[in-house]
């Protein structure tokens, strides 16, 4: 049996499924699954009637174009207008897709400008929607901000009128997508859902005295909401404190519950490759470690950047 209605999109749910064939159950079950995701079940914009949405979002480097190309694909996405305001939403296959790097714009699966994306520029990557259909864009422009034609979000080429923000990556080096790692090699990006892991982790080596800092900005964008990490660390600090040793587990953004002091007679701290999701407030982009008393004779230590949260 086709589907209610074959070819026309339902204007009560502004849904268009990208489904050749349903019976009336399947149908309505895919109607049960959009309820629950504009009811917050979906991997971006929870809570009632988000202005965008995308479910189970999945995207990796393209084979044979790391560099400059990401593959997209996700189970459901509620796209909005940034004119006229409302959303729509699309499922099916026409969601896998290719997004672009290399390519001037505003065109689909490429830039939404004609001028080169640069190292240190920290890139969206969207879904747009329109006349012209399913198609993706890449921009400097997050999805809150005002673009060069007065709206938010990307420049829309030509035949699109909606945009649903998917993703965010740095651009690190010589402006790519799989960049060099300052131990040697290279890495590429694996999103899913909401959160970016690299496939080999950048270790960042601390610096500085009589603190020592670790600067994540290169790795880790200013949109994110959590850096994840490995920590190793051995700091050894003369001053004295009130904590065994002088040395106290503390940064700028907060304790590390399982730094432990060692050994318990003398004065260093260290830790061993624990993990951890830290908050970044503010666009907070550094950790920085310190003494009780302000001093740090000597210290060694890495973090290894798994990835972020956005």
């Amino acid at each position: 049996m086709s589907k209610p209605f074959p070819g026309v999109d339902v204007p009560l749910a502004n849904i268009q499924t990208g489904l050749m064939s349903q019976t009336w159950l399947e149908y309505f079950q895919d109607l049960a699954k959009i309820v629950g995701l504009i009811s917050g079940s979906s991997s971006r914009g929870p809570g009632l009637g988000p202005a965008w949405s995308i479910a189970n979002l999945r995207a990796d480097n393209t084979p044979s174009f790391e560099s400059v190309a990401m593959n997209m694909t996700a189970d459901y996405v509620i796209f909005y207008n940034p004119v006229s305001g409302p959303t729509y939403t699309v499922i099916g296959s026409s969601l896998i897709k290719t997004a672009g790097i290399s390519s001037a714009g505003p065109s689909s699966g490429g830039r939404d400008q004609a001028a080169a994306f640069a190292s240190g520029n920290v890139v969206w990557f969207y879904y747009i929607y329109g006349a012209s259909g399913v198609g993706t864009i890449t921009s400097l422009t997050g999805p809150t901000a005002v673009n060069g034609g007065g709206t938010t979000g990307p420049v829309l080429p030509t035949g699109y009128s909606y945009y649903s923000p998917a993703f965010v990556l740095p651009l690190v080096g010589s402006a790519t997508l799989n960049p060099t790692i300052p131990q040697g090699g290279s890495t590429q990006f694996q999103i899913r859902g909401n959160t970016v892991s690299y496939a080999n982790i950048p270790e960042i080596i601390g610096a500085g005295f009589p603190t020592m800092n670790f600067n994540l900005s290169t790795w880790v964008p200013a949109a994110a909401q959590l850096a994840n990490i490995m920590l190793d660390v051995e700091i050894h600090s003369s001053g004295a404190g009130a904590v065994l040793g002088g040395a106290v587990p503390s940064t700028s953004l907060g304790n590390f519950g399982n730094v432990s002091l060692y050994p318990p007679i003398a004065s260093s701290w260290y830790a061993q490759d624990p993990t951890y999701s830290l908050p970044l407030p503010g666009g907070l982009m550094s950790i920085t470690f310190l003494s009780s008393a302000g001093v740090i004779d000597n210290a060694i230590g890495e973090v290894w950047i798994r990835g972020y949260t956005f």
